[in-house]
C-alpha cells in the first residue's frame, strides 16, 4: 500500500509497539538480551538518545504550532457554540500531546523548543511543511476549521516520520498513539466542516499526513 498506514494498521502498530515495550521490560528483568536491546546495543546509547531527542524536538515544535492554531480558532469569535465545545476538547488533547513529548525530551536530556514566537513564524512553519490555512486571515468558521485541518495534517506528518526514525520502543508506541489521535482529530474537524457528508468528513483511508 505504498508505505501508507490505514487507520486499522495504526491501531495494530500501536499495539505492537506496546507489546515490544512490554517484552523488552521482561527481558531486561531476567538478565537476557532481547532483539530490540541487541540492535540498540550496536550503537552507543548516547547517540541513540540524541537522535531520538532531535526527532521529538521537531515533533514538539510542530505540536506547539498546532496548539496555537487551535487557540486562534477558539479566540476568533467565529465558531458556533457546538464547534467551540468540540475544538476546546481537541485542544485539551493537543496539550496532553505536548506534555507527553516534552516529558520524553526531558528524560532524553534534550532541551524542549519554545512556542512559536509570532503568528508569522507559526505561519512559516505551517507553510514549510505544506500545511494550509492562515493564522491571521480568519473571517469565518470555515477559515478557522480549515486552518485546523492544515495543522492536523502537519502533525500527522511529523508523527508518521517519527515512526520511521525513533529507536526506543516506548517512544514508537507514543508516536503511533499520537498519530492515530491526530487522524481522529482531523476526522472530527472535517465533520464540522461537512456535517452529514461521511465521504468528505473521513479524509482518507490512510494516515500519512504531509511534510
Amino acid at each position: 500500500m505504498s508505505g501508507l498506514l490505514s487507520r486499522r494498521e495504526l491501531v495494530a502498530r500501536a499495539r505492537a509497539a506496546a507489546a515490544t515495550a512490554a517484552v523488552s521490560g521482561v527481558v531486561a528483568g531476567t538478565g537476557q538480551v532481547g532483539l530490540a536491546d541487541d540492535a540498540r546495543a550496536q550503537a552507543p546509547a548516547a547517540t541513540t538518545e540524541r537522535a531520538d531527542g532531535e526527532v521529538l524536538s521537531l515533533v514538539l515544535s510542530l505540536e506547539l504550532v498546532v496548539v496555537l492554531a487551535y487557540r486562534r480558532a477558539l479566540d476568533s469569535g467565529f465558531l458556533t457554540p457546538r464547534s467551540q465545545h468540540v475544538v476546546a476538547q481537541l485542544l485539551a488533547q493537543e496539550h496532553e500531546h505536548v506534555h507527553v513529548v516534552r516529558s520524553a525530551l526531558r528524560r532524553l536530556g534534550t532541551p524542549a523548543p519554545p512556542p512559536p514566537k509570532s503568528l508569522e513564524y507559526a505561519q512559516s512553519q505551517l507553510t514549510a511543511r505544506n500545511g494550509w490555512g492562515s493564522f491571521t486571515d480568519l473571517h469565518s468558521e470555515n477559515d478557522c476549521l480549515g486552518l485546523l485541518t492544515g495543522a492536523e495534517a502537519v502533525a500527522q506528518g511529523a508523527y508518521y516520520q517519527a515512526l520511521g526514525t525513533l529507536s526506543h520502543a516506548g517512544l514508537l508506541r507514543t508516536a503511533a498513539q499520537a498519530l492515530a489521535s491526530e487522524a481522529q482529530h482531523e476526522t472530527v474537524i472535517e465533520g464540522l466542516l461537512h456535517p452529514g457528508d461521511v465521504k468528505r468528513s473521513v479524509p482518507s483511508a490512510f494516515v500519512e499526513g504531509i511534510s
